[in-house]
């Protein structure tokens, strides 16, 4: 599981979402989303749950990607790539904790040229070479 905490398009910290215990990973839009309507039509809405499908989307292109790679280097693939938040909420500990590492950047986590971490004695070898399938 890889928590996540909402933030606006330009990388503001929402100030409803869960903060302050530094569980978070990373940060997605999650205000004004548009989404389905039920019933028919789009409507915009806000809230962590719009939020995750954007992190849930990048984690499914990086697993088409790295089929080799496990959650620990998936997770730190998404941190790593991360923009900084511009501003987080009145009252958030430490600055950005609560918010993870920073805003998802999609582009970057699934950009070519990343090295995964050196793995540990509970990790199986990254892959050789990154390369499409």
């Amino acid at each position: 599981m890889i928590d996540v905490a909402a933030c606006d398009v330009e990388g503001n910290g929402a100030a409803f979402s869960s903060n302050g215990k530094g569980d978070v990973a990373v940060s997605a839009p999650g205000i004004g989303i548009r989404s389905a309507f039920p019933g028919g039509g789009y409507k915009l809405w806000t809230g962590t749950s719009m939020s995750t499908p954007f992190v849930t989307g990048t984690a499914a292109l990086l697993v088409e990607k790295h089929p080799n790679w496990n959650k620990d280097l998936m997770e730190a693939r998404l941190q790593s790539t991360t923009s900084a938040l511009k501003s987080v909420p009145v009252g958030t500990v430490d600055g950005t904790l609560g918010f993870g590492s920073g805003m998802l950047s999609i582009w970057k986590a699934l950009a070519p040229d990343y090295v995964p971490p050196t793995p540990t004695a509970n990790q199986p070898d990254p892959p050789t070479a990154i390369r499409p399938r």
